[in-house]
Parts: C-alpha cells; sequence; structure tokens
C-alpha cells in the first residue's frame, strides 16, 4: 500500500487515489493492489482525463545556448 500512495503522489494523482479507496471501502471491499498499480502506472492521463504533451528534445535547441546532449 506504501508503494502505491507512493506512485500516487509521484503522478500527482493523490485525489484520484483517494477517490478510488473511498469508493471501495463504502461498498465494503479491500483495495486491490494489483488493480491500483495498473491504474496509477499508466499514469494520471488515464485517471485524470488529462493530456500531456512532451516536447521533443530537439526543440531546446532553439533556445539561446541550447545544444542537444550538453549536460547542465
Amino acid at each position: 500500500m506504501v508503494e502505491l500512495l507512493a506512485l500516487a503522489n509521484d503522478r500527482g494523482s493523490e485525489a484520484e487515489f483517494t477517490a478510488i479507496l473511498g469508493t471501495g471501502f463504502a461498498a465494503n471491499q479491500l483495495p486491490d493492489s494489483a488493480v491500483l498499480r495498473e491504474c496509477f502506472v499508466s499514469g494520471p492521463a488515464t485517471l485524470s482525463g488529462s493530456t500531456v504533451i512532451l516536447t521533443p528534445l530537439t526543440e531546446y535547441e532553439a533556445l539561446p545556448g541550447g545544444k542537444a546532449g550538453e549536460a547542465l
């Protein structure tokens, strides 16, 4: 359970995690760790309906001083 709490925290999905647990507890059901893990491994986009668009790293080369592969 601690692993799932940490995963929800890392994904910024604590509210969704709480809602899922609350629904299960209200129905007198214990949480299914495998199902919860599957939900949170897929990320918050699946749970919250949000879409995250990642910018290709090559786009950062257009920034002042940007060079591909250069460590900060």
